[in-house]
């Protein structure tokens, strides 16, 4: 992504530009990569580590709201329809960008990618703004496969700790602290069936941990007694005949048996928030 935007930032010949990466936890933008042609304007890494951007604040945090790519020749004059986020945006230092949001397969921003000033203080035309698009689109894919990465390596870690140590103990442990990290959730439980009882025998909530569930009681009895895994996007959009009952509300949740056939005496909890 460094590499593309570097190139893209010569051949637009704009002055710099940036990746904003979507925190999906705090709902904040902040910089994955960014390049500068102007040394003076070089981002430093104070700066870089600093930034936060709600959404609908300033130009890259009002592009990730709308979802709407923007091309902007005249930052003053783009500024007079959206006075909120004046204070956000320095005019003299930014006067001409194109601003596009990059859009996952579920239709939520999960980047921005900002070029700015054209140089010589040109204006960017509408090809500079058909091939940022294109540019975003790429940084998108780029962005997906990184995170499968993530996940298959993470996963290899995983396999790697099961073949050396024959303590359950210290694989759950694992898991449920690399699981947490892997799908940036809150907390993250095993539960195991002992004497016909689903017990909770690790979590990243510790408060959880020896908790109890009976077969078919809550949505991880019911996914014991079922085999089937349940996603729960939010508690409040469950209707009356729903066939579990839910025992506590922890936002959205996902429960999982853990095997391949849906068979195993295992079952994986993650409270999302």
């Amino acid at each position: 992504i460094e590499s593309v935007l570097k190139e893209a930032i010569k051949d637009l010949k704009a002055e710099s530009g940036s990746l904003m990466i979507m925190d999906a936890k705090t709902e904040e933008l902040y910089i994955k990569a960014s390049y500068s042609q102007i040394p003076s304007r070089k981002l430093t890494e104070d700066i870089i580590n600093k930034t936060r951007i709600k959404i609908g604040q300033s130009i890259s945090g009002l592009v990730a709201k709308t979802q709407k790519p923007l091309l902007i020749n005249n930052i003053k004059e783009t500024l007079t329809h959206y006075p909120d986020i004046i204070k956000n945006t320095d005019s003299n230092k930014y006067k001409t960008s194109i601003v596009v949001p990059i859009i996952d397969e579920n239709g939520k921003t999960t980047a921005v990618l900002n070029i700015n000033n054209k140089q010589n203080e040109n204006l960017f035309s509408q090809e500079d703004f058909q091939f940022a698009i294109l540019l975003a689109e790429y940084c998108g894919a780029a962005l997906k496969l990184e995170k499968k990465n993530t996940e298959l390596t993470t996963v290899n870690e995983i396999i790697r700790e099961i073949n050396k140590t024959n303590d359950l103990n210290t694989i759950f442990k694992m898991i449920v602290n690399k699981g947490k990290e892997l799908l940036n959730c809150k907390h993250v439980s095993i539960m195991i069936v002992e004497n016909d009882i689903l017990i909770v025998k690790e979590s990243t909530d510790h408060q959880i941990i020896g908790q109890k569930r009976e077969l078919g009681i809550g949505v991880s009895g019911w996914v014991w007694k079922t085999g089937e895994p349940v996603l729960i996007k939010k508690v409040e959009d469950l209707n009356t005949e729903r066939k579990f009952q839910i025992l506590n509300k922890p936002g959205s949740f996902i429960v999982a048996p853990l095997n391949i056939k849906y068979e195993s005496p295992f079952a994986l909890n993650v409270a999302l928030k």
